[in-house]
């Protein structure tokens, strides 16, 4: 890294930034917990001399931070699952009565990517395992240039426009421990590894009210609606929301009315801004809705992303950074292009019940395009699709998954086949 100086490029976030330079020694060792836990960025090559210089201490490490499986030029953050995994991890290295008087240094990889990772990981255990605020927990990562704490792009090719700094999306974890949403102790890690696959379905569920997933469709190597149906039992889901145009309809909705689950078409462009009128519509939806909802789109990352994290943003207080965040970390992928200016923006809206306030959308819709020039909602939603086929692929070559819903297995295997086939 060298020498870092301040803004490097124009910035969108709010998180302080050192004007001053400041430097970043790749092998220096940062405390972490003075004392007790440390981390370096290290060549992997020079960790035996690390060793050798600490022989006191105990070095230690994982893949968590690696394990990122980017959609198209988006590199993390990684997500709930390796969150929770890594907490766990450090708990039990910390509490091993081997290394009791023993000062700890987990050691990573130094590219600008693992680092930015890495921070989000260690940061995330201080915010949720030591009780810190988001503030403290980024205290001992003051030397890590402004570049990287800047964050985050989105899950397209295009140009980025705007970053998630390091800072949202530790806040956006925060706001969803606080809120209850997840434990350490309680998270079902193997539901989530099972349905974060695109084979399944691209599933999450977001918060309490909310499941997301990829567009289910009786062709084009989908799956089909019908194998969802357990799961939504299985949740409570009362409602499925459907936000594709018309002319691209996918299913016969048939397949969840006939179990007792309503059904909603709210059709707009999935990688554009939603009018207030779609906003408002989706809201009262989800507020005249007992159970869970279950919301998509085509890719189930643009206009899912946008209209959930809206949701948050009306019921939770939340700013649109935060629910960025969360939605990163809980669904990688979510949110693109002019929706980040958006729901940025739309952080300081003032609510009329679930209308937004007058005249707000029109406002940020020019502010978003202008700082978006280019980067058509055509384009990015053309990248997003062909950039699921080819994760899918990465995913399948780098890793399996146990597979307890039936005939799902027969389902994923012929869509790998028609998807890499051009189906």
């Amino acid at each position: 890294f060298g020498e870092a100086g301040g803004d490097l490029q124009p910035r969108s976030d709010e998180t302080p930034v050192p004007t001053k330079k400041t430097k970043f020694i790749v092998g220096s060792l940062y405390p972490i917990l003075p004392g007790r836990l440390s981390w370096v960025a290290s060549d992997p090559a020079n960790v035996v001399n690390l060793i050798a210089k600490h022989p006191n201490s105990h070095f230690f490490t994982n893949n968590f931070y690696k394990r990122y499986t980017p959609f198209c030029a988006d590199f993390g953050p990684v997500n709930i699952s390796m969150v929770v995994r890594f907490c766990d991890f450090l708990t039990t290295k910390l509490a091993d009565h081997r290394l009791t008087h023993t000062h700890l240094v987990f050691y990573a990889s130094a590219t600008p990517e693992a680092v930015a990772n890495v921070v989000v990981l260690l940061g995330a255990y201080l915010c949720i395992q030591r009780g810190m605020s988001t503030e403290d927990a980024l205290k001992p990562f003051a030397k890590v240039p402004p570049s990287i704490m800047r964050g985050f792009r989105d899950a397209t090719y295009t140009t980025p426009s705007y970053w998630l700094s390091i800072h949202d999306v530790l806040l956006g974890i925060r706001s969803a421990y606080d809120a209850g949403w997840f434990t350490v102790e309680g998270f079902d890690l193997d539901e989530y590894d099972l349905w974060d696959q695109n084979l399944s379905g691209y599933v999450h569920e977001v918060c309490p009210k909310l499941i997301a997933l990829k567009g289910p469709a009786d062709r084009n190597g989908r799956c089909p609606p019908g194998e969802f149906l357990d799961l939504f039992k299985q949740k409570g889901v009362t409602a499925v929301i459907r936000i594709e145009e018309p002319e691209e309809e996918t299913y016969d909705p048939i397949v969840f009315v006939s179990q007792g689950i309503h059904h909603y078409d709210l059709a707009f462009d999935d990688c554009s801004i939603p009018s207030n009128r779609k906003v408002t519509e989706f809201l009262d939806i989800c507020d005249r809705e007992r159970g869970m909802v279950a919301v998509h789109c085509a890719s189930g990352l643009g206009a899912t992303g946008v209209l959930a994290a809206v949701w948050m943003m009306r019921n939770m207080r939340w700013s649109g950074r935060a629910a960025m965040g969360w939605l990163r970390v809980v669904r990688p992928g979510s949110v693109l292009g002019a929706q980040q200016h958006y729901l940025d923006a739309t952080t300081s809206v003032i609510w009329n019940g679930n209308v937004p306030g007058e005249g707000a959308n029109e406002e940020v819709l020019r502010m978003a395009q202008c700082l978006d020039a280019g980067n058509s909602s055509s384009q990015i939603k053309q990248n997003v699709s062909a950039a699921q086929i080819q994760r899918t692929v990465t995913a399948a070559r780098s890793a399996t998954f146990t597979n307890n819903g039936g005939s799902h297995g027969s389902v994923i295997a012929a869509s790998v086949a028609s998807m890499v086939l051009g189906g």
